[in-house]
């Protein structure tokens, strides 16, 4: 089954204790120029492929409900666009009280975002608990593998776990960020090259620690806690505890590696 919304739409979507599965579709596909509200009650699950949001669409996950996204489909998407697209992802933000999950065992599994991101692409995580786990060659739980990456974590709780040859679990593989978080977060990423917050390679930007419990655990090869190997990212925390613990043979805790 397939939800489609047609190009410049604005509506609300009300689901309460469904269990979706797409087929050859995301379960949820928002056309063009759209502006869409997801409201949620009792417990919701979409398997195969999540939620399509394209470049000049907005969605916006509202409700008391929790959802569960399974994506078992070799790079499929989440929650924005493929691992396989070469078009951005659009707005996507979590108001919602309770539990957004996303799931995702695939060559390039990201959860939440999209292979590409740029000026008009942001992430925003603005309550609830979000509980993300990513399995594949290159892994992202939020963000991008390349391009402008804008992600506000703000008021939530956050459980990021990222398992890949590359894995990233807030930011990008290569390219420019703007990261801001004001939450409590954990983070465990693991590979050949791992970054728990930042870029993995080459990155700009900046990124910003403002508030909460931040805990990031690196285990790989070469990678870095916070920050970029290599590049120039501007990191700053005013946070109450930042906890980073980093294993592997060439890795840095916080700063440009």
């Amino acid at each position: 089954m397939c939800i489609k919304i047609p190009d410049g739409v604005e509506t609300v979507i009300n689901l309460k204790d469904v269990n979706i599965r797409g087929r050859e579709n995301p379960v949820i596909e928002i056309g063009e120029d759209c502006s869409v509200t997801l409201a949620l009650e009792g417990n919701n699950v979409f398997s195969y492929e999540g939620i399509k949001v394209p470049n000049s669409s907005k969605l916006t996950i509202t409700g008391k409900g929790n959802l569960t996204v399974r994506v078992d489909h070799n790079n499929g998407i989440g929650i924005g666009t493929g691992s396989d697209e070469k078009t951005p992802y659009g707005d996507i933000c979590y108001e919602g009280t309770g539990t957004l999950r996303v799931e995702a065992n695939s060559d390039q599994a990201i959860a939440i975002g999209g292979f590409l991101a740029d000026e008009n692409s942001r992430i925003k995580c603005d309550s609830g608990n979000v509980e993300i786990i990513v399995n594949g060659s290159k892994t992202i739980g939020i963000g991008s593998m390349k391009g402008t990456t804008n992600i506000i974590v703000n008021q939530t709780h956050a459980s990021i776990s990222s398992s890949g040859a590359d894995a990233i679990g807030i930011g990008s593989m290569d390219g420019k960020v703007d990261i801001s978080v004001s939450a409590d977060v954990e983070i465990d990423a693991s590979g050949s090259r791992a970054a728990g917050i930042g870029v993995l390679e080459l990155g700009k930007g900046k990124i910003s620690i403002n508030s909460g419990f931040v805990s990031v655990r690196i285990h790989s090869m070469s990678g870095v806690g916070i920050g970029s190997m290599d590049g120039d990212v501007d990191i700053r925390s005013s946070a109450e505890q930042v906890f980073v613990y980093v294993e592997g043979s060439e890795v840095g805790g916080i700063g440009t590696y």
